[in-house]
């Protein structure tokens, strides 16, 4: 089984991966209480107090040009509330917002075109809006520029300027920046390397509910980073992280369950977490549930489930289960025998340093050898099977009808 490697390199950062659709949300009306009073939201309290402002009454206030009213008419449409969800029209609405100098929508529309939510993927866009959303103070804008900077996304990299900007964030308690400067303190990007000071950040954010920062302190307990080591509150915090849909922590916890490590080993939980972060599409999440239908563990065994999962995880380029489908090809397990292919497979898992990889290489290249050479004792054993016969059936013949000597007498 492939083990997650628990290392300061593991560590994953908010701003590098695709934005949860919750975490748009709370951008969006974050967002509201950052930019203070809105106008649109005081006329409407003024007509019905007791209400929320409707969508016609957004309507007709974006159609007059009112930039509030703009970004809140396109938060309607992200959540479908009131309205159809379109995101097309959301963003039309945080651009019309946006371009009247509206910081709330400047933020949103960083987000979304960092993160390709609702438009097509564009950090040159993203960089434009994040910088003008992040000098009128917008937070999630100051955490996606610092991210453009750390990433060179839109802009040549600058560590300096990134950990700025993700400190002008984090001054605001925004979760996502206090995870982002979390890692650049644990790994020294853009300031001096300290631990401590990582595990600090992480807190922050994952008690505010960030799953990653969540993850990220499970892995700094797990491995006595920057905090006293303590496997059951490595569980704990991949548990948390794990019941927000963050696939590497369910593999982590599923990691944990199976080989018993802060919590009772349990096979079947494990394959439960495994399942869950395998129909993410993570790779390593997917190569364990493969080896647990291999080996039975947690669940019947079935080596065509298990071969569907290796496919899926090696075509990820997860070398443990491109050795594995490699196996299943050589061993005929949920898929015809195939020597060639599992060959192939092993070759890749190999290319990418899999030392089981290496040996079931060779011992392919022996088999097929070998296979070799039983199928040429074969043909030498039927062709001398073929000539013996040849020459039985000539030697009886020439029984049957003996030559004449040269006197024409019968021998």
């Amino acid at each position: 089984m492939s083990v997650f490697p628990l290392t300061e390199n593991s560590i994953m950062k908010k701003a590098r991966f695709i934005v949860p659709l919750f975490f748009v949300f709370a951008v969006l009306f974050g967002a509201l209480i950052l930019t203070g009073p809105v106008q649109a939201q005081e006329e409407a309290q003024e007509e019905a107090p007791d209400e929320e402002v409707s969508v016609d009454f957004l309507k007709e206030m974006a159609e007059a040009g009112d930039a509030a009213s703009q970004y809140l008419l396109g938060c309607r449409y992200v959540q479908g509330d009131g309205v159809e969800q379109d995101w097309t029209k959301a963003i039309e609405c945080f651009q019309k917002s946006a371009e009247q100098g509206f910081a709330a929508a400047q933020s949103i529309l960083s987000v979304c075109y960092y993160n390709g939510e609702g438009v097509e993927q564009n950090h040159a866009e993203a960089l434009k809006w994040a910088r003008l959303g992040a000098e009128q103070g917008e937070a999630d804008a100051q955490n996606i520029l610092g991210s453009c900077y750390e990433e060179g996304d839109g802009v040549e990299q600058d560590l300096k300027q990134a950990v700025e900007w993700y400190r002008k964030a984090v001054e605001q308690n925004c979760p996502e920046a206090q995870n982002n400067l979390g890692t650049c303190y644990l790994e020294g990007i853009g300031v001096e390397r300290d631990p401590s000071k990582a595990v600090e950040l992480f807190r922050k954010a994952a008690d505010q509910g960030d799953a990653l920062a969540q993850f990220n302190l499970g892995i700094c307990y797990d491995e006595g980073i920057g905090i006293k080591q303590d496997s059951s509150l490595a569980v704990g915090w991949y548990q948390v992280a794990a019941e927000q849909d963050c696939a590497q922590a369910q593999y982590n916890l599923g990691v944990c369950f199976e080989e018993g490590e802060g919590v009772e080993q349990n096979y079947a939980e494990a394959v439960k977490w495994y399942q869950k972060g395998a129909e993410q599409g993570y790779a390593l999440a997917q190569n364990n549930l493969g080896s647990c239908y291999y080996l039975g563990k947690g669940v019947p065994q079935n080596y065509a489930e298990a071969f569907k999962w290796f496919r899926k995880s090696a075509d990820q380029g997860c070398p443990e289960a491109q050795n594995s489908l490699g196996a299943c090809y050589f061993n005929g397990f949920g898929v015809k025998k195939d020597i060639g292919k599992a060959k192939e497979w092993f070759q890749k898992a190999a290319d990418l340093g899999n030392d089981d990889a290496k040996k079931n290489l060779i011992n392919c290249r022996k088999k097929q050898m070998n296979d070799f050479r039983t199928l040429l004792v074969q043909l030498v054993v039927g062709v001398a099977f073929i000539v013996a016969a040849v020459r039985k059936f000539f030697g009886k013949k020439q029984a049957e009808n003996p030559s004449p000597d040269q006197n024409g007498t019968e021998v």
